[in-house]
């Protein structure tokens, strides 16, 4: 005991300087996480705090909106990993490189970043007005092709959310490729192109292999942010139609809020984060091989 008071007497300065965050992350984030568990296996409604145990759980194998969910919610994923990915990866080889208005572009592509994504959820759902003066489907009608019911069509309206999606992320993406890019060896690059590499060759053997960890940064930020998607989703279908844009994001609000069911919501959440933690101990196994 004597040891421990001597150890706090001799960093109590630094103690005193992380104290008002771990008392902040306790507050905010840990009795959260441990209150959502909590509300999990209790039913809040008429009788407040009634334990079900795993009542809410077993709930969601017949609940075919949350398996529809998890589905859409998936192919998000999916579609924003790979092409943000692969999109911004190319934006930042092109940005590397010095030209007049190299700046400009960036600051173009970073701009979606920097927006509020309610924002530009309206401006996208602004810009998917479903009539023929909508600004897409004024441009189709230039090609002589039909007006779309972009948002309102079960078929495309997954597809037509991810695209703004794809969109914001590639300045993200970008941002932290550029970085990666800036600390390549250049000394390698001109050995290799002395011996004949071409600029694929280059990319494939020396450039991709040497940004490997930003790579490996960008999927896995990609997934822990695109599986909570919510606000576009919300915004510009609210998960309609025929639940064909619903997230488990949503679902989880409209169960907790729309619906008023704290506890199914709660399971729902705790679902939601169980799989994300999945992802990422897989993530980082994978990277570690």
């Amino acid at each position: 005991m004597k040891n421990i008071k001597k150890k706090m007497l001799k960093y109590r300065t630094p103690i005193l300087f992380v104290l008002p965050a771990v008392i902040f992350f306790t507050v905010f984030k840990i009795f959260p996480i441990l209150n959502l568990f909590w509300l999990s296996v209790h039913q809040v409604g008429r009788d407040v705090g009634e334990f079900v145990g795993m009542q809410n759980y077993i709930r969601l194998f017949s609940d075919e909106v949350f398996w529809l969910a998890l589905k859409n919610t998936t192919i998000i994923v999916i579609l924003v990993v790979i092409f943000g990915t692969v999109f911004g990866y190319f934006a930042a080889l092109l940005l590397t490189e010095d030209f007049k208005g190299q700046k400009l572009f960036r600051t173009l592509f970073f701009i979606p970043v920097v927006t509020t994504v309610s924002i530009i959820a309206v401006v996208w759902k602004m810009m998917y007005y479903p009539g023929e003066s909508g600004m897409l489907n004024s441009l189709l009608s230039y090609l002589n092709i039909p007006a779309q019911q972009w948002l309102a069509d079960p078929d495309i309206a997954l597809y037509a959310l991810i695209v703004p999606l794809i969109w914001r992320i590639i300045g993200y993406n970008m941002m932290i490729f550029i970085a990666a890019l800036k600390g390549l060896d250049q000394n390698q690059l001109e050995a290799a192109r002395v011996e004949g590499a071409n600029w694929w060759q280059k990319l494939i053997y020396i450039i991709i292999p040497s940004t490997k960890y930003a790579i490996n940064m960008v999927l896995i930020l990609a997934v822990l942010r695109t599986y909570k998607v919510f606000v576009p989703a919300y915004v510009m279908t609210s998960g309609d139609p025929q639940h064909r844009t619903e997230t488990i994001a949503t679902w989880i609000y409209k169960q907790s809020f729309r619906y008023w069911d704290m506890s199914y919501g709660a399971a729902l959440a705790v679902v939601l984060f169980l799989i994300i933690m999945f992802i990422t101990v897989m993530q980082k196994k994978f990277q570690s091989q």
